[in-house]
């Protein structure tokens, strides 16, 4: 906590107001605030980053890590407070992302097929399938 109001303070004036205001304020508020005091010891920094871990994501915890825990720390290892940053250390195991699942090119020519054929038209629709078929087609063919 220490090493943190002692970066804010002298940080304040050259941090992008936006970076205060979203990163600053939700560290304060939900990764200080809200965490036992005695995790915020320097030498309880995998428990600390553990227990986030019980709360937050991977990915939301990174802008606010970079905009926040790495900087200050940084700044005491540079002022020789300590000698190592240990939060440098701890990777943050990210998800993996998602395979991307495509129609195959027969299936894409089915539905741009279908489209253009107008054969599920309901009575009544301002607009037929049709209306719509040089889009789809388009779309299919930018991916």
């Amino acid at each position: 906590m220490d090493i943190w109001e002692v970066y804010r303070d002298i940080s304040k004036d050259r941090v992008a107001a936006t970076t205060i205001k979203k990163h600053w304020r939700t560290y304060e508020k939900h990764y200080l605030g809200e965490t036992p005091k005695n995790l915020l010891e320097l030498n309880k920094a995998s428990e600390y980053i553990a227990h986030l871990l019980t709360r937050y994501s991977p990915g939301s915890m990174m802008p606010i890590f970079s905009n926040c825990l790495n900087p200050s720390v940084n700044l005491a290892v540079k002022t020789r407070k300590i000698e190592h940053n240990l939060y440098k250390d701890i990777p943050l195991q990210k998800k993996p992302k998602k395979q991307i699942e495509a129609y195959e090119p027969e299936e894409v020519k089915a539905i741009v097929a279908a489209f253009y054929s107008d054969e599920y038209v309901k009575k009544g629709s301002i607009y037929p399938h049709s209306f719509y078929a040089p889009m789809v087609d388009f779309l299919s063919l930018v991916g």
